[in-house]
């Protein structure tokens, strides 16, 4: 039996670098990685099966990793979008992800959101959870 329920968790420990310019994509990109260890969903049983092989495996593959191919802009005013390739458990897949970036005191606020197939990177089994994965970026950056 499939049970539909909304999970909501966390990753953290960005690592990497950005460089956005909006008046030169062309030599923008991102090449930043998160802490798979760092999955919090507020249960912590559930944060300990999460890092284990079935799903992250976290103690083989210690990062998830995005690194950008191009960026260009989006459709809407003030939106951009990330091509590039989204690593996990080893397994890269090619990526788009629509954001928009807002200045924040010293850096920029990076907000985005994109859909994938959890299965297309071997986390989880098939048919106890739902396949597809809503991912909300909020990514804080600071200039250097």
């Amino acid at each position: 039996m499939l049970v539909k329920s909304t999970v909501q968790g966390t990753l953290s420990n960005l690592r990497g670098s950005i460089t956005f310019n909006p008046a030169d994509l062309p030599g923008s990109s991102f090449d930043v990685s998160v802490n798979a260890e760092s999955i919090k969903t507020g249960i912590g049983m559930r944060d300990e099966h999460l890092k284990k092989e079935e799903f992250f495996n976290a103690s083989k593959f210690p990062a998830v990793h995005i690194i950008s191919s191009r960026v260009e802009k989006g459709n809407a005013p003030g939106t951009y979008v990330l091509y590039g390739k989204l690593t996990i458990k080893g397994i890269s897949k090619a990526i788009m992800i629509p954001f928009t970036v807002t200045p924040i005191n010293d850096g920029l606020l990076f907000k985005g959101n994109f859909t994938l197939n959890r299965l297309d990177y071997t986390v989880g089994e098939k048919g106890k959870i739902e396949d597809q994965v809503n991912v909300n970026l909020s990514v804080s950056a600071k200039k250097a």
